[in-house]
């Protein structure tokens, strides 16, 4: 059983982005907490050890140590499944995605930006997370 809390993400606090190597944006999650304070200073992400993530195109599944975890229902509609789907296959690809999760609310600039300033996001002391693996 998972812990008690935000176990279910709603799909308007959280973004599926492409790119290398895939991205999940998650907002308010219960596993905020959680996961590792990123630095950044070397320009690279943590590896998230014990948490793996199941990209999938009805939902996504980020799974961590003992009872941390959450789900977050991913195509909701035909017109979200191309790109649904093809952000799935770049995490199978990729061996994983970067989790990245900020204590409020994500926001819908956060899913049509085509610059992201990782570093300044991730630096600020607002997000946490890293690469986690993907299962199977």
């Amino acid at each position: 059983m998972w812990h008690s809390g935000r176990v279910f993400v709603s799909p308007e606090n959280r973004r599926f982005l492409p790119g290398t190597p895939p991205v999940l944006l998650l907002g308010g999650a219960a596993l905020h907490d959680l996961l590792p304070v990123p630095d950044v200073t070397g320009g690279r992400m943590p590896v998230c050890e014990g948490w793996s993530v199941a990209a999938m195109v009805t939902l996504c599944v980020v799974d961590g140590p003992g009872d941390a975890g959450c789900v977050t229902p991913a195509a909701l509609s035909p017109a979200e499944l191309d790109a649904v789907g093809d952000w799935a296959q770049a995490v199978r690809d990729a061996g994983g995605a970067l989790v990245v999760s900020l204590e409020g609310v994500v926001g819908e600039a956060a899913g049509e930006e085509q610059e992201r300033d990782w570093t300044g996001l991730l630096g600020g002391g607002r997000a946490r997370g890293g690469f986690m693996r993907a299962l199977g």
